[in-house]
């Protein structure tokens, strides 16, 4: 019987085009297995009877009902999991050619977590985009004689495609993804990264990532924003807990929260302070931005990548 080696965990809803087109870019082979769990789709939008994946070998589908997002979409992945190393991917992205050789470069290798490069490009027309931008300096400047650099590596480097995990690594620290609207996954790569003791990285770009304006990283509604909140919280809790210094300031969000009136204004800052957040930390580029009219990004990972003035 053939080994298996990788197992490929995918998140899904609402979108069978652009899993297809993931599942395309993925060998077909006894060697890597591909877990779908399907997030409570819409029947109006995905056709169960003949959903992505159904015939393809190697391929387990998992149907979730409880729509609770891709966190939990991606526990239920991990519980069914049985290779060595665990592969993230969202069903909107691919992976480029290179994934196949680049990863088996890596297979009896004793790391805890490999990092690889990624490429990104808009998702219906493909031209480049720069969704991989911080991922991809973070490869290059990777010294192994620099702190830092291992530092942006590990805990600020929060996307969990371009990975491989070492499933055992993960198993005995019981690590798992939050199961929380967006953010869900920066606490689980923050964790992995913290506890790894032996790291490899790999200047291959073995994913590409997509941009899509009609996904939630880009929804600009006031709960889309409280989510982008709670998100930039968890992952702050999760950089103390780690005894990071640097942290996602969270005086932008208080400041532009007041276009939701002045409650949102005090319920987010009251959040902060709970939070145990420096509510002034970041805010004097914040304001010099603002005095030069120049637009200011958060960070990508969390979709702020609009103008932040008021």
């Amino acid at each position: 019987m053939v080994q298996i080696k990788y197992s490929i965990i995918i998140p899904h809803k609402n979108i069978p085009h652009l899993l297809s087109r993931c599942l395309a870019s993925i060998p077909i082979c006894p060697e890597i297995e591909v877990i779908i769990v399907d997030d409570d789709s819409d029947p109006e939008k995905v056709d169960f009877e003949d959903f992505p994946g159904s015939d393809r070998c190697y391929t387990q589908i998992i149907f979730t009902k409880e729509g609770k997002g891709a966190g939990y979409a991606r526990n239920v992945g991990l519980r069914h999991a049985k290779a060595k190393w665990l592969i993230f991917a969202d069903s909107d992205d691919y992976f480029n050619d290179c994934f196949f050789s680049s990863i088996e470069k890596f297979y009896d290798s004793n790391a805890d977590l490999v990092y690889f490069s990624a490429t990104s490009v808009d998702s219906e027309t493909l031209e480049p985009a720069t969704r991989h931008t911080e991922l991809s300096n973070a490869i290059y400047d990777y010294d192994i004689n620099n702190p830092k650099s291992i530092e942006t590596i590990k805990y600020y480097n929060w996307e969990p495609w371009g990975k491989m995990f070492n499933h055992a690594h993960i198993k005995e620290n019981r690590i798992l993804f939050d199961e929380v609207a967006v953010g869900n996954d920066a606490g689980f790569v923050i964790t992995a990264g913290h506890f790894s003791q032996i790291i490899e990285v790999d200047k291959e770009p073995i994913y590409c990532v997509t941009h899509r304006t009609d996904s939630l990283t880009h929804e600009v509604s006031e709960a889309a924003f409280d989510d982008r909140y709670r998100a930039v919280l968890l992952v702050n809790g999760y950089l103390r807990r780690f005894d990071r210094e640097q942290m996602i300031p969270v005086f932008p969000f208080i400041s532009r929260s007041v276009k939701f009136g002045v409650l949102k204004f005090f319920t987010m800052l009251f959040m902060a302070l709970k939070s145990g957040e420096n509510i002034f930390y970041g805010s004097k580029k914040y304001i010099e931005d603002l005095f030069r009219s120049r637009h200011r990004a958060v960070r990508g990972y969390f979709g702020i990548d609009e103008d932040l003035s008021l």
